[in-house]
């Protein structure tokens, strides 16, 4: 039987990424689970810093929140 030629179809060689929209402040749970799951994941984050009661606290956020990339 013959493949379609069709530009909807993916061969095994090409690559696609997908983007996932979370909870707030879930989405390094759901980086986890999907990497441990055996997918690929994405998610930049940086740090930035907060005055709290007088002393500056380091914070690792998302780049882009509420989203991870598959």
């Amino acid at each position: 039987m013959e493949k379609a030629n069709n530009d909807m179809m993916m061969d095994e060689n090409s690559r696609s990424w997908y983007v996932l929209y979370t909870a707030p402040r879930l989405e390094r749970k759901l980086m986890q689970h999907l990497t441990v799951a055996g997918y690929k994941t994405y998610c930049p984050m940086q740090t930035i810093y907060v005055n709290w009661n007088g002393k500056t606290k380091e914070i690792i956020v998302p780049f882009f929140l509420r989203l991870c990339f598959l």
